[in-house]
């Protein structure tokens, strides 16, 4: 099994799953969540670059959220490729810390934050989704996807924390271990979904994770 960039040559019983962030938003970096800001025009360019490298998948799934759904549907009209919208991968909500940068929520609640980015399995942003719940939301559209049809290609168009939580199942971390996996915006990570012969048990395998070009 080799890849060369984003292609890849792959043996009889093995599938693959593209992932990749959305890009730049408008509003800059804050604990976004489940607010709906629209892409910029240059993180639209730059996803729309990397997809067009990546492309053709056998499907798109993509979060409902603008910043992940535009550029989706853009690039499934473009190459003609099923797409569907799944509320699963949409990031976790923050609850009172949504729009607020990381500086602002240290000056307001310093003790809440970090205990958050310590330990966010126990920990949740004040009125936000409970984490646990979050990794439950995410894990269950995931484990859709470990029974899909041997060979398939699909590309997930989501979010850093969608990622991070997928990537910590396949390697076995939690979500606080997840937080030293770096997800740049734009970036893609692939996994190999391999069958066995009978094309029933899958063992989903990082072939690489952060990729940016």
């Amino acid at each position: 099994m080799t890849h060369t960039g984003y292609q890849a040559t792959l043996p009889p019983h093995v599938g693959v799953v593209d992932l990749i962030r959305h890009g730049e938003v408008k509003g800059g970096p804050c604990f976004r969540g489940s607010l709906d800001d629209p892409i910029t025009a240059n993180g639209r360019k730059t996803m729309v670059s990397i997809l067009g490298k990546m492309a053709p998948w056998d499907q798109i799934i993509t979060s409902p959220l603008k910043r992940c759904h535009n550029v989706a549907t853009t690039i499934a009209k473009q190459y003609s490729i099923p797409i569907k919208v799944e509320k699963g991968f949409s990031e976790i909500c923050f609850g009172e810390w949504e729009g607020k940068t990381a500086t602002q929520i240290m000056e307001a609640d310093s003790e809440a934050l970090k205990l958050f980015w310590q330990n966010p399995d126990e920990y949740s942003p004040p009125g936000g989704e409970k984490t646990a719940d979050f990794k439950k939301r995410v894990l269950i559209p995931w484990g859709e996807l470990l029974r899909a049809k041997n060979g398939s290609h699909r590309l997930i168009i989501t979010h850093g924390g969608v990622i991070r939580a997928i990537l910590a199942d396949i390697l076995g971390l939690s979500l606080a271990g997840s937080f030293v996996l770096d997800v740049p915006l734009a970036s893609v990570s692939r996994v190999y979904l391999k069958f066995d012969e009978q094309g029933q048990r899958v063992t989903p395998h990082l072939a690489f994770m952060g990729l940016c070009r």
